[in-house]
């Protein structure tokens, strides 16, 4: 009967496909209808986080349907085609406004239904996974990410060595303009220990999107500049995920990672549509496990609602202070206490 009930819920995860089918329809229609990208991921979806409310029970999937372990592998799949008719929409269209709205609609989907994916893949070593995993990051312009995240981001999660960790009292938009150069020079130090010089793989992958930039300017500027947009898009979405992820969460020295150091979210619209990623106290306690296997935990700080309800409150950060510092406050004032 429970087995049952993990294998009826795991169908909920093939409701991620909306957004990404969204998106690739309105490529093909044009119009106003290309905002859609935009208006469902910073709109429709954090009312939905609220609609949809929390779940705490846990039905981890120990026997998946066959289909499921494929789900991450067929977004980037699907992520690839958005991008090509992204290019074919700003081939067949000289309209400025119409290509940008385009541009930051598939990038944001890219950000939701491409990057959150690739991580998941990112988690394996070697074969297909670990290579589409690369692909979509070098494909938003940030291929030095499942480096960073594997074997520095875990290492050192909720500490000053990590980049991707924002200190309390860190604003988003001065955490945006710290982490991303501070995430490529922790990797490149990282990988300068094994392969020194232009043979570094970070060097060469951060090449190779400067020369997509070039060879995508000489045939069409408005395709640059697009791609551009796209990327810095998807980067923008993965980055405020990464902030409020562990936001202000701190390791002493020689402490060992724990459900606090994590903020969680068992907001049902956010964990459906983000393959169980707000549940990322558990995938830090164990990363190599797949997302239907993340489990809800007792002791990790809770965000107020999911990630996409989240994200307007986290760009005021007096009003971000204001709703995360109490939950803080009383978890330092417990610890006290004990």
């Amino acid at each position: 009967m429970l087995e049952s009930k993990r294998v009826k819920f795991s169908h909920i995860y093939l409701l991620s496909f909306i957004q990404p089918t969204i998106v690739f329809t309105t490529m093909f229609v044009g119009g106003w209808t290309t905002c859609l990208g935009i208006i469902i991921p910073l709109v429709i979806y954090p009312l939905l986080d609220v609609f949809f409310s929390v779940e705490k029970e846990n039905f981890p999937v120990f026997h998946p349907p066959f289909y499921l372990e494929w789900i991450p592998a067929l977004h980037v799949v699907f992520q690839l085609a958005i991008l090509a008719s992204l290019f074919v929409l700003i081939d067949n269209n000289d309209s400025f406004w119409h290509t940008k709205i385009a541009a930051i609609s598939s990038g944001f989907c890219a950000g939701v239904s491409g990057i959150v994916p690739a991580h998941e893949l990112g988690h394996y070593n070697r074969g297909p996974r670990r290579w589409l995993a690369n692909l979509m990051m070098q494909v938003v312009a940030y291929p030095h990410f499942t480096q960073e995240h594997n074997r520095n981001h875990h290492r050192y999660v909720a500490t000053s060595k990590d980049g991707a960790s924002a200190p309390r009292n860190r604003g988003f938009w001065k955490h945006l303009a710290l982490t991303i150069p501070l995430q490529w020079v922790s990797i490149y130090r990282e990988m300068e220990k094994k392969t020194s010089g232009i043979r570094n793989p970070i060097l060469l992958r951060t090449a190779l999107s400067l020369v997509i930039v070039v060879a995508l300017f000489l045939y069409d500027p408005f395709m640059s500049s697009a791609w551009l947009i796209y990327s810095a898009s998807a980067v923008f979405l993965l980055e405020y995920v990464n902030y409020i992820r562990h936001y202000g969460l701190r390791r002493e020295d020689g402490e060992s990672v724990s459900e606090l150091h994590s903020w969680d979210s068992e907001a049902r619209w956010s964990r459906w549509m983000l393959l169980e990623l707000s549940r990322h106290s558990s995938h830090h306690l164990k990363a190599n496990i797949p997302f239907w296997q993340l489990k809800s935990t007792t002791k990790s700080l809770k965000l107020p609602s999911g990630y996409f309800a989240c994200f307007w409150p986290c760009m005021i950060p007096p009003l971000w202070r204001r709703m995360i510092h109490p939950k803080m406050d009383s978890l330092e004032q417990k610890s006290a206490e004990t």
